[in-house]
């Protein structure tokens, strides 16, 4: 609608923002670091553009992704929500992590970071025996009675050297 009113983005960051509204996700990582304060947005919710948010920042990089992706990365498990989902973000910010690091490209600091997190991006470990189903996941107290309630403490995301 807005292109047939003649409209056009007046920079990069207002693009971004039209792409990522759009759900044209490769336009918005084609812009780069332009894209990355927009897609930082959103990320806040769990849902599926913040998903999406999450493998183009893994794709950007830079310092504030890295913050946000390891912000999702380590969201509690328990947290309020789908249970599901958070399991997504989380996975999603692990494997965006990865890519970045493994990219090369970020700073040796940025990196340094990334490698910290490590164990929790690459570890499954439960603190209580139990079975994980496709339903009923390992988050959230609908089965806190449940003899199986568990935590985890890491997603299990392989993370080459």
């Amino acid at each position: 609608a807005l292109e047939g009113l003649g409209w056009a983005p007046e920079d990069a960051r207002a693009e971004a923002w039209y792409r990522i509204a759009r759900g044209e996700w490769e336009r918005a990582v084609q812009l780069g670091p332009a894209a990355r304060e927009p897609l930082i947005a959103c990320v806040s919710d769990v849902s599926g553009d913040a998903l999406h948010a999450i493998e183009a920042l893994g794709r950007i990089g830079g310092a504030g992704a890295i913050d946000v992706l390891i912000g999702a990365l380590e969201l509690p498990f328990g947290s309020p929500g789908n249970s599901e989902a958070l399991l997504r973000h989380r996975r999603a910010a692990a494997k965006a992590l990865v890519e970045i690091y493994a990219s090369g490209e970020a700073a040796e600091d940025l990196r340094q970071r990334i490698f910290g997190k490590r164990a929790l991006i690459t570890e499954h470990s439960d603190s209580v025996r139990h079975v994980d189903s496709s339903r009923d996941t390992c988050f959230g107290t609908d089965h806190i009675d449940d003899p199986g309630y568990h935590t985890d403490t890491g997603i299990g995301v392989d993370f080459p050297l």
